[in-house]
């Protein structure tokens, strides 16, 4: 059977040429458009190889042997990434299972020496793929990276890295919004991880299940002075060798799980059979959700999936629902001191050891989930006996994990329609028990489906709404079996049904309990704040009345003498600033204060540079050392304050000191001047 029609190179590489050597290898090729060829030549180079791919966009590369394009698996994937989307086919087979290629051929009617040259090697390269011979070598998975972070890392710094951080964080919080967003509107699959920071993220990760040329369609890489977006496929671990031409294998039955997941940045993994035993551990950091699906499906399907912690994570639940798996949660998260007992005493008598915390709190919510269905495993174990019937189990279990009595759950797995003879042509009536037998067994088949195909298909959806609307119909032929079928039912799917009400009622209840005690906390702070502010307001304008008495003057605090700090003070006429740090600026910080429509009285500091005083001075501002009115300084409720009849003494004092000071710089100025005049007149003479 041919391939559907596509443009397929073959490749072969030229001999004494390695993909290992330090020069580059030189290769064989030929491209075909269905039987037209398109391209062939005998000698090119790795270079122009890239070129020629880039060029034809063939669909499949078609070689005898991948490792001739590379050397190694990280080679192999860097070269697919510098072109188009391309399948890479070996035809010589699967590593485990590669024949000459001469032999492949002749298999197929095509007659080859033993030794064939690299043209004829690149043409029946391409020949056997046309006709579905062949194994894809699946490099990457059909799922993209996206990562945002920060574009340089936080080191210890001042006020501008604090800024900095700040800034990163909510950066990456808004565009991880953003591509939220768009990966929404286009409907696509994902999964998102996120480091939480002080003021938004640190850092956002999302698993985005589609290939990586559909994402660049609507979102690009990028790279800014605050933040990186980085967009790349995801590579396997391991090479997959997939057939051309797929055979399908024979079913095995799956095996019923209870699966234990913690997820997070590193997830963990328990998964338990329905007898409670341990079939495996595990625990890797940015599992995707496919990848977790994949390894959980190895050892069969999940009926019940579990988590430690209330509500009831994203992640989990999208896991649950791809098995159309039952969800347990407890009513409240579980403790870590719980998590620990519970996995000791059960591990106690086990191979099995526990490598860290994720695997422990995946254990301890899958063990919690087998413990809350094992007293009516054990009843199923009973009944069964007591009935003495051949039944599976595990298939009773599940039924009754899902809601079925343990009566029904029996009776739908053991049910076989009697072998009648065929009525004669000329009855078209059916007996009531032949009407009971259909019914029964339009269920058995219904509930058969449900279970291999996890009801997660909507054509089952529909036939199940169609038997519904049949058996509603049906209730009036059999009216008179209904009370027989009622007091054969058992009273456990009640009972049960009751305690899931109640369970759920209780989880809402101690929600909202949480809830109220979050608010009554935050209206305690509140109301905390509150008198705070009442007492420093009242302190402050008892203060204010004494600074309008001239009793004290108020002063103005300033943290540091730095621009960015400056920018947030409001300054009124006749101010007095006290500044704990005045070391930080010069002459033009100095600027930044001297104002003509608020100037300022006087500034107290100890540590002032030399541009900065002399700014001051000649603006006729006074500086006044700190420990000069250290003693006299007095504080309530952060509000500092001085008596104003001792200020003002500082003040004069200070006044006058800049004053004669100034007026020796004055004089000292106006003697140079004579003296260079007397000077220069004297020259003029000589």
């Amino acid at each position: 059977m041919r391939m559907p029609s596509k443009i397929i190179m073959g490749l072969d590489i030229l001999p004494m040429s390695s993909s290992s050597s330090k020069q580059k290898p030189k290769y064989a090729a030929m491209i075909f458009d269905e039987d037209k060829i398109v391209l062939k030549n005998e000698e090119i180079s790795f270079r122009k190889l890239i070129k020629i791919l880039n060029k034809y966009k063939p669909n499949i590369l078609a070689i005898d042997n991948i490792w001739e394009l590379a050397p190694n698996q990280e080679a192999l994937q860097n070269f697919l990434k510098k072109l188009p989307p391309i399948r890479l086919v070996q035809v010589t087979g699967s590593p485990t299972q590669m024949q000459p290629i001469h032999i492949i051929a002749k298999r197929v009617g095509i007659h080859l020496t033993s030794h064939p040259t690299p043209i004829q090697t690149a043409e029946i390269c391409a020949r056997l793929v046309q006709i579905g011979i062949g194994y894809e070598a699946a490099l990457f998975e059909k799922e993209t990276q996206i990562r945002i972070s920060r574009t340089r890392t936080i080191g210890p710094g001042g006020w501008s890295q604090n800024r900095y951080r700040r800034h990163s964080h909510a950066a990456i919080l808004q565009s991880t919004r953003e591509i939220q967003t768009q990966l929404d509107e286009q409907g696509i699959e994902y999964d998102l991880s996120v480091r939480k920071a002080d003021y938004g993220l640190d850092r956002s990760v999302f698993t985005v299940y589609a290939e990586i040329n559909e994402v660049l369609s609507f979102i690009k890489p990028y790279t800014g002075s605050t933040i990186q977006v980085k967009i790349t496929p995801i590579k396997k671990k391991e090479i997959e060798f997939i057939p051309l031409t797929a055979k399908e294998d024979e079913t095995v039955p799956l095996k019923s799980l209870i699966v234990g997941i913690d997820p997070g940045t590193t997830t963990g993994i328990a998964i338990l059979d329905l007898n409670g035993k341990i079939l495996a551990l595990r625990s890797g950091k940015e599992i995707s959700r496919r990848d977790l699906i994949k390894y959980i499906a190895k050892f069969g399907t999940s009926v019940v999936i579990a988590t430690d912690v209330t509500p009831l994570p994203k992640y989990v639940e999208k896991i649950a629902n791809t098995f159309n798996a039952l969800i347990f949660r407890p009513r409240k998260s579980m403790k870590v001191s719980e998590k620990q007992e519970l996995v000791n005493e059960y591990l106690s008598h086990s191979k099995w050891k526990v490598s860290d915390a994720h695997i422990r709190d995946a254990l301890a919510c899958a063990i919690k989930a087998y413990f809350s269905y094992r007293q009516i495993f054990e009843k199923i174990h009973k009944k069964i006996q007591e009935m003495n019937v051949e039944v599976s189990i595990e298939k009773v279990k599940v039924l009754v994990m899902r809601g079925y009595s343990i009566y029904d759950a029996i009776s739908i797995l053991t049910f076989k329609p009697d072998e009648e003879e065929e009525p004669p042509p000329e009855i078209t009536e059916k007996s009531d028990d032949e009407t009971i037998k259909e019914l029964h067994n339009k269920i058995y088949i219904l509930i058969d489906k449900n279970i291999q195909l996890k009801r997660a298909l909507e054509e089952l959806k529909l036939k199940n709404k169609e038997l519904e609307k049949e058996l509603n119909q049906s209730k009036t032929q059999i009216s008179e079996l209904q009370d027989k079928l009622e007091h054969v039912r058992s009273k456990t799917f009640y009972r049960l049904r009751g305690e899931r009400l109640i369970r759920a009622q209780n989880t809402e209840i101690n929600q909202l309990r949480s809830v109220i005690s979050e608010l009554r906390e935050k209206i305690t702070f509140l109301e905390n704040e509150i008198a705070k502010y009442k007492s420093r307001s009242a302190i402050l304008d008892e203060l204010k009345q004494e600074q309008l008495a001239n009793k004290i003057i108020i002063l103005k605090v300033i943290e540091n003498f730095s621009k960015d700090c400056l920018k947030n003070i409001e300054l009124s006429p006749n101010d007095v600033l006290y500044m704990l740090n005045g070391s930080g600026g010069g002459g033009s910080t100095a600027e930044q204060l001297i104002s003509e429509e608020s100037p300022i009285r006087a500034i107290i500091t100890n540590t002032l540079s030399h541009e900065a005083y002399e700014e001051f001075r000649n603006a006729g501002i006074t500086i006044i050392p700190t420990e000069e009115v250290q003693a006299d300084l007095k504080i309530k409720e952060g509000i500092l304050y001085i008596s104003r009849q001792k200020f003002e003494e500082k003040l004069r004092i200070y006044k006058q000191r800049q004053h004669e000071l100034s007026r020796q710089e004055t004089e000292s100025w106006l003697q140079n001047l004579i003296s260079n005049y007397r000077k220069r007149k004297a020259d003029e003479n000589f």
